[in-house]
Order: structure tokens, then C-alpha cells, then sequence
């Protein structure tokens, strides 16, 4: 099921513009811009991303920024506006999208009594403190066997409650740097988490992976890849966060979807800013850069 902007603004008696009409580009529906004396349709609405772009003001943002400024509603009640235009998607449903209430406990792979002097290394060489962050984001090394051996258990928690894992390799060898546990094995699946949620303030900054929070810590959370989810927006406006700070590693295509991210945020939060790193990652800033960052940041 997805938001059906058409039948939304049907029910809202608002006049929409089709594709072929003047200034109405393909993929779009243009609408009066409820946020400027428009006397046209200059606002547009991606029918695909779900975002709008008046280019007679300037505004842009996501399409629940554009509700909230029509309905003059909270934040909290778009998803329960959302929830009565809803339409049928012909495509198959990504497992990505599966979350199984019925999973109370997740099952964890063989996990060893002691953590072997390799796990340590690769920690401290990768310049951590192997002792805190063990401790404090209950880190557990894997066996030799199974699909996730020689891989770094990495919980992810949400009100407290385990709700699935990542497991990082510690050899550098394999293709897959975080293996994830399957949705359907999940209470809630990796890619609709926050991971480090739990220990956010009114600031955070979003990261890509784990490693990321590690560096920075708490005040950190993760979204465990670019392709942000529409549960984890709602988990940061549920969390009541203020102020986002997206930091994502420096490749171009990164700091794209940090963009877009930021994008989507902007309509709900009352400070977004990208933070572009020109090399690397943030798990690669050293403890100076961190103090820093946390300081300017109000961590």
C-alpha cells in the first residue's frame, strides 16, 4: 500500500494538473503552492519520491510537509491522515518491509565464551577503545562457523529490547562488510531501525553504519545504509528529536542521499544541516575532531 496523493487531493477539493498541461512535467501533478501567493500551479508533486517543488517560491520538501501545511495539523497526525488515501501497489512486497510480531526473542548465531585476541586487534587497529565499546554497545564475537563467522556481533536495540543484529567481518576479505539478520527472523527488521536510538538526545547526528555511532557515540544514531526507511523518520518525530546532523561518509553518491535525507527532514525538525566530509568516513575522524564535533553540536 502506498499514499495516493490523487485520491487525497480529490477528497481535499483541490485542483490538480495532469502531465501534458502547461509547466506539468511527467511524473508529476501540480497544484497552487499552499505556501506562497500563487495564482497558478506552480507547485509540483513527485508522484514516485512522494516529495513537492514549488518553483514559483522555492519550497521543497516531502509530501507530509506539504499535508502539514494544508491540514495545519501536528506532525503526528499525517501518518493517520496518510493511512485513509492509501493505494494497492502492483509490485511485490520487498522483505524489507516484513515485521514479525510474532518473534518475541532473536535467535543468535554461536557466539564465543572469550573474545579471541584477532576480534580485539581489529578493534583497536580500526582505532577504538575495544574494552568501552564492547561494554557499551554489547558487542559479542562470533564463532568460526555459520554464516556469520569471524564477524563482530552487533546488536541493535530498541527501547531497550533487542529487535535484530548486524554482524561486521573482521578479516576485511569478505564481500559483505555487515551481514544482517533476515526480516523475518527480526522483531523489527534492520533496515527500519535507528540503531543507537535509544541514547538519543533532542541532536542527533545521522550516520551510515554502527561503526559511525561508535566514534561519536552517544548523540549518534545509524541508519545502516543511505536508503533511509519511512520508519525510521518516524522513529526519529516519535523520539521528539530537534536538531539533525547528517554526516555521511565522503563519496559523492553519499552525500547525495545525505541531501535527500536532509530534504525529507527539513518539514519536520527545526534544524537540519549536512555535515560533508571531504575523505573517508566519520568512523575515521580522530578523538580531537570528535570533541569538537561534539562540542559545536551540543551533544
Amino acid at each position: 500500500m502506498e499514499f495516493d496523493v490523487k485520491k487525497y487531493f480529490e477528497a481535499k477539493n483541490i485542483n490538480y494538473h495532469l502531465p501534458g498541461e502547461k509547466n506539468v512535467t511527467r511524473g508529476w501533478i501540480n497544484i497552487s503552492c499552499p505556501f506562497c501567493v500563487d495564482k497558478s500551479w506552480h507547485c509540483g508533486v513527485n508522484l514516485k519520491k512522494l516529495g513537492f517543488s514549488c518553483y514559483h517560491c522555492g519550497k521543497k520538501g516531502s509530501v507530509d510537509y506539504l499535508i502539514s501545511r494544508i491540514e495545519r495539523c501536528s506532525i503526528k497526525r499525517i501518518n493517520s491522515i496518510k493511512d485513509q488515501f492509501q493505494s494497492f501497489l502492483l509490485d511485490k512486497v520487498s522483505p524489507s518491509t516484513i515485521t514479525n510480531s510474532d518473534i518475541s526473542e532473536i535467535k543468535l548465531p554461536s557466539l564465543l565464551p572469550k573474545w579471541p585476541q584477532k576480534y580485539l586487534d581489529f578493534l583497536e587497529k580500526k582505532g577504538y577503545d575495544s574494552k568501552q565499546i564492547i561494554t557499551k554497545y554489547h558487542l559479542k564475537p562470533v564463532g568460526n562457523i555459520g554464516k556469520y563467522k569471524f564477524r563482530i556481533l552487533i546488536p541493535i536495540f530498541e527501547n531497550r529490547q533487542m529487535v535484530s543484529f548486524t554482524a561486521r567481518d573482521i578479516t576485511d576479505r569478505s564481500d559483505i562488510k555487515y551481514r544482517d539478520l533476515q526480516p523475518e527472523k527480526s522483531i523489527i527488521p534492520v533496515k527500519k531501525c535507528l540503531y543507537n536510538i535509544d541514547k538519543a538526545g533532542k541532536n542527533v547526528v545521522i550516520v551510515e553504519g554502527a561503526s559511525d555511532v561508535w566514534r561519536i557515540g552517544s548523540g549518534a544514531v545509524a541508519t545502516m545504509t543511505t536508503q533511509y526507511s519511512n520508519s525510521q523518520i518516524d522513529k526519529l518525530l516519535e523520539h521528539e528529536i530537534k536538531s539533525a546532523f547528517i554526516m555521511y561518509d565522503g563519496e559523492e553518491l553519499a552525500t547525495q542521499k545525505a541531501y535527500n535525507l536532509a530534504d525529507r527532514l527539513s518539514g519536520f525538525l527545526d534544524y537540519v544541516e549536512v555535515i560533508e566530509i571531504e575523505d573517508g568516513d566519520p568512523g575515521e575522524l580522530t578523538s580531537a575532531d570528535i570533541k569538537h564535533l561534539r562540542k559545536e553540536l551540543k551533544l
